[in-house]
């Protein structure tokens, strides 16, 4: 499976609609799934951006970042944030987000007794998010997947600037089948 390279331009039109927004948002990005040897997925999403033009700019029009902040999800997105403030961290001038995702047999807990039988799967993660506010956020998670072949169950650990955040626990029904 080859990288998916991306490039998006948004443009907001002054005296359309009647709208006085006037902005320009240019991002670009690449995105892989594949497997390695005997590593079942390794997965990464890296995209940056940054406003081109934001001469009259609206919170609504700022990029905001894919974030489940409930801890019951009925899909799973492995490029977004389980921890982030909701709109925390939206970005009104430039940033650069970083996804990935290593999904094994046995990386951890899967070496115990009761668990090196079943068929479920550990993931491990890493997500990082840097803005014009110049801090440094990032989340870590560890994950057993595939229980009953569709229940996830994740906990992650976030922090701001080197310092602790927040820790969650996060539940997924994988019904959509998203990696």
């Amino acid at each position: 499976n080859k990288p998916k390279y991306y490039l998006a331009y948004r443009q907001a039109v002054p005296d359309i609609f009647n709208s006085d927004a006037q902005l320009s948002l240019l991002k670009a990005g690449v995105e892989r799934s594949f497997s390695y040897r005997l590593i079942d997925r390794i997965s990464y999403k890296i995209e940056g951006g940054t406003f081109l033009n934001r001469q009259q700019l609206y919170f609504a029009d700022y990029q905001a970042f894919s974030v489940n902040p409930f801890e019951f999800n009925l899909r799973r997105n492995s490029a977004s944030f389980a921890l982030l403030p909701y709109y925390g961290f939206n970005s009104s001038d430039y940033y650069i987000q970083a996804h990935s995702r290593l999904r094994n047999n046995f990386i951890l807990l899967k070496y115990l007794p009761l668990l090196n039988t079943t068929e479920w799967k550990e993931e491990i993660g890493f997500s990082y998010l840097y803005t014009e506010a110049e801090q440094h956020y990032y989340e870590f998670s560890y994950g057993l997947t595939q229980i009953l072949l569709l229940l996830d169950v994740s906990a992650y650990v976030s922090f701001i600037d080197h310092e602790y955040a927040d820790f969650g626990i996060r539940l997924s029904f994988a019904i959509d089948g998203d990696e």
